[in-house]
Formats: structure tokens, C-alpha cells, sequence
């Protein structure tokens, strides 16, 4: 809860959660309120009596929201703070209480099954469901992914970024500040955006340009080290455990400066990625720019048309919540040239999806999670196993573990004798796709999760791939007869 600086002569201003409200403030008189928080319910009122009258209640909102309701930062009673509405204003204090009402509380998770198991034909899509119910007396947290476990160490390497090539268009800038600033810059990567193609591979480097905008102005406070970071997945799109950490010196960012070169940080163990939200983060102290020495240590790529909300993430120090940074410039600057360097060979991915990846579940609710299964890429005759994994608030069930398997049966002999009567090229492709074959009706083009990206109906079969981001993607080639076939094509760009 927060209160204007400038309230309206006699008047207050609440705000919290996103809810405002006012209050009339008596000069020179007692002003008794009471904040109720039932942390099992996420649930506050805040109540206000005026001198001779009854209480009354001023607004109510959910507790476990920012006060401007943009952000969830939890159920849990920390601290209270007072600040007066100008520097010069005097008020008192008298009789607080903190009164704790009830007993102990505690949510408790029960799952519908120990293990999920379908089976589709070839190129095909089905799912299965899986009930979380709370059976405690308080209100349950869940995050859960897909894990596609672990693939093979090698020195194949993979990079995972959102921005494009360092160049003339990238933008050097900062923030203008009086005091030096620790700030900490992130791009989240989701399992949906690497399942297919670097599940199951290694994180082994984090990589970042700094640049010197003059002498003496590489946008990090003189002799402050920097450090580069991997999270995992944490509750309501923020991050969770650090999974690595690696220092790197200022002198080394200025070598590598001086030489032209990113800055790399690697790590001293890999980190698997199996198909969690993955966070890339660098730490830094933002040195003060003056008039005649500016300071630009954010350097972003500088393509305002195609901003990733997750590809330009800031937030002051390491703690609290991320946000968008062009949300704080006049113009939009790009995303961030931060980069994840992996290595490995992957596992086969992205066959899995869940409809709800994190959530809260209030005292005797059930919650089902869907999960959508896709055999498009997959072999006829194989199964392919994975498993649901979900971080919880529950004592001892901190994280559980649903195996879940997908059998890929076949059809009939339609799909052979389809297949060898269409040819596609060039493939793999940078640009356009020639579908060659008799009868065709339409072509859907599904990205490597199975979502439909397009439906390509023209005389001469052609399917415009330019704007496509690099990566597989599967054509699901239809007849007139209403048969289908599935063929797999590359965009490398």
C-alpha cells in the first residue's frame, strides 16, 4: 500500500493491488485504521474510522499484488513502512498492534495420476489431462514444464538469442542517474522457443558486447566486476533458483573491449536444459554519466520491429521483479544483444505442451492442467518419454514428478505412398519453398511445437518462408481427397 505525495487538502490516497481509493484525513485528531490480510485467501481490506463514527471499510485487493497490481510478490507479511507526504510533514504513531488470528495453515496438493500415457497415429495430435486438487487450508502454488531430460556432452554448439547480428543499427544508451545504480539485465527464454531444436544440450556460456562510447565511458562504475547468471524457473514469470554464476572481472571486460571482442563468461559446470524457463541475466553497477563523459553500458540491437517482451528485461539489483526496458525510453531500442551458448546433441522436443504453466489454487479447488501431445516429426512405432515437473509451496512436496509417455502407432500405408509422391525444395531453406505433386488442396505449416503458423492455398504451391525465424517446421501437405502427409522442412538462414 502506498500514499500519494501531493494528496488533495484533508483527503488521502490509497493504493494496492491496483485498487485506489480515497479517505478524508482529520488535522490534529487520532485517525484509527486496521489492515486485515488473510495471507490462506490472499485477500486485504483496510479499514478507516473517522472520530465519532463507526468503522468503515476503505478498499479490499488481492495481498500478493504490487501496489499498482502490475506484479505478484507474494503472500507474506514482511514489513510496513510510513512515509509522510512531504519531507516537512510531522505525524505520529501510537499503538500499533500485530494480532495473528488463527492457527496454523499449510496447502496441500493431491495429483490425479502418478503417470499420463497416449497414443496417436502418425502425424498426428492428441492430449491427456492431469487434476490438481487442494486439500489443504490454505491456497497452493504450483510452476510446472516439461522436462525432455538430457542429451549427449559434445563440442556441437547452439546459440540461443533474440536479437540480431551486432551492427550500425544496435543501440548504445544507459540511464541517467545521480549515484551509481547495480542493475540487472535479463532474456528469458521459455521452453517453447528452444523445445525442438536445444532441449536436452548444455548451457556453457553467456556472451555480451560492452562497447566504450569515448575514453573512460564503458557504462560500468571503475573497477566493478560483472556477473553473468542462469535461473531457473520461478513463480509468476519470474525467476527461481540460480543455477550458475560466473564472476568476470572488470579488467576482463576491458581486455576484451580493447580487442574488440564480447564479453564471455563461462561457466564452470554446464547447466542441463531439459525444457524449463530458462533465464540469461548480467549484473552490473551503471556508472554516472556526466555531461562530458556519458555512460552507455545497455546495448540492444536496435530492431524496434521485432521486440520479444522476454528479450529486454531489467530490474534494479538482483531481487524483485523484471521489467520491459523499452518501456522506459521514449522510443523502443530493440532487445538486448545477450546471448546463450550451448552445446551437446539435442533430444527430441517440443512434443509436449501444457496449457497452464503456473497457477493458484484456492483451499478445496481442483485445477486441471491439459496436456497437448503432437506426433508431427515424430517415428511411427516409437514412444517418447518425458516428464512433468512441478515446484510447489508444499511442505515436502517442493517438487513432483509425473512421468508421461506418447506411443506414435501407425495409420496405413496412406502416408508412404503419399510421401513419395511430393517433392519439396529447396530444403533446408532461407527463403522459398517449391511443393511439387499432383492434387493438392492446401499446405498448413506447423513450428516445432505443433502450433499452425500459416495455411498456403495458391496454384502454384509455393510457401514463402523469408520471414520465417530459423529452425524446423513441418508441412502438412493436404489432397483434394482430404489425405494428408507431413514432411519436415528446415529454414537456415
Amino acid at each position: 500500500m502506498t500514499s500519494s505525495s501531493t494528496p488533495a487538502a484533508g483527503k488521502g490516497h490509497v493504493m494496492a493491488g491496483g485498487v485506489e481509493a480515497e479517505l478524508v484525513c482529520v488535522y490534529d485528531e487520532w485517525m484509527p485504521f486496521r489492515l486485515h490480510v488473510d495471507t490462506d485467501a490472499d485477500q486485504a481490506q483496510y479499514y478507516y474510522t473517522l472520530p465519532g463514527q463507526e468503522e468503515a471499510l476503505v478498499c479490499e485487493w488481492q495481498w500478493s499484488k504490487d501496489s499498482d497490481g502490475t506484479n505478484t510478490v507474494g503472500r507474506k507479511l514482511d514489513a510496513m513502512n510510513f512515509y509522510p507526504p512531504l519531507a516537512t510533514s510531522a505525524y505520529y504513531l501510537d499503538n500499533f498492534t500485530l494480532k495473528k488470528i488463527g492457527g496454523e495453515s499449510a496447502p496441500e496438493l493431491e495429483f490425479s495420476a502418478e503417470s499420463l500415457e497416449a497414443t496417436a497415429k502418425a502425424d498426428d495430435m492428441t492430449s491427456v489431462e492431469l487434476n490438481l486438487e487442494n486439500t489443504g487450508t490454505s491456497i497452493a502454488e504450483y510452476v510446472a514444464w516439461v522436462d525432455y531430460g538430457m542429451g549427449e556432452i559434445t563440442t556441437k554448439e547452439n546459440y540461443i538469442y533474440y536479437d540480431r547480428d551486432l551492427s550500425e543499427s544496435s543501440v548504445m544508451t544507459g540511464l541517467a542517474l545521480e549515484e551509481e545504480e547495480e542493475l540487472e539485465i535479463a532474456a528469458m527464454y521459455p521452453a517453447t522457443s528452444y523445445g525442438n531444436s536445444a532441449a536436452g544440450t548444455y548451457i556453457t556460456t553467456l556472451a555480451y558486447p560492452f562497447v566504450r562510447a569515448q575514453e573512460g565511458s564503458i557504462g560500468i562504475a571503475e573497477g566493478s566486476d560483472v556477473v553473468f547468471r542462469i535461473y531457473g524457473q520461478g513463480l509468476f514469470d519470474q525467476p527461481g533458483e540460480v543455477l550458475a554464476e560466473k564472476v568476470v572481472t572488470y579488467e576482463e571486460v576491458i581486455a576484451a573491449i580493447d580487442a574488440n571482442q564480447w564479453t564471455f563468461a563461462e561457466f564452470d559446470a554446464p547447466v542441463a536444459l531439459t525444457g524449463y524457463n530458462v533465464w540469461a541475466t548480467m549484473t552490473f553497477v551503471h556508472a554516472v554519466p556526466t555531461e562530458s563523459i556519458p555512460q552507455y553500458p545497455l546495448i540492444l540491437d536496435g530492431n524496434v520491429d521485432a521486440i520479444v517482451p522476454n528479450g529486454c528485461l531489467i530490474r534494479i539489483g538482483n531481487s524483485g521483479p523484471f521489467y520491459n526496458i523499452n518501456d522506459v525510453f521514449a522510443a523502443p531500442r530493440g532487445n538486448f544483444h545477450l546471448r546463450m551458448i550451448c552445446v551437446g546433441e539435442p533430444v527430441t522436443g517440443g512434443w509436449a505442451e501444457l496449457d497452464k504453466t503456473e497457477g493458484t489454487i484456492p483451499v478445496g479447488a481442483t485445477e486441471t492442467i491439459t496436456v497437448d501431445l503432437t506426433s508431427i516429426g515424430l517415428k511411427t512405432g516409437e514412444s517418447y518419454d518425458a516428464k512433468l515437473v512441478f515446484l510447489t509451496n508444499i511442505t515436502g512436496k517442493e517438487t513432483v514428478e509425473i512421468p508421461v509417455t506418447l506411443n506414435i502407432v501407425a495409420d496405413d500405408n496412406v502416408e508412404e505412398v503419399l510421401s513419395n509422391a511430393y517433392n519439396i525444395y529447396p530444403n533446408p531453406t532461407s527463403a522459398q519453398v517449391m511443393v511439387e505433386g499432383e492434387n493438392i488442396n492446401y499446405i498448413a505449416v506447423y513450428n516445432s511445437v505443433g502450433q499452425l503458423v500459416s495455411v498456403v492455398k495458391n496454384s502454384n504451391n509455393i510457401v514463402d518462408m523469408s520471414d520465417y525465424n530459423n529452425g524446423v517446421y513441418y508441412f502438412n501437405i493436404v489432397d483434394n481427397a482430404g489425405q494428408s502427409v507431413v514432411q519436415r522442412v528446415v529454414v537456415a538462414k
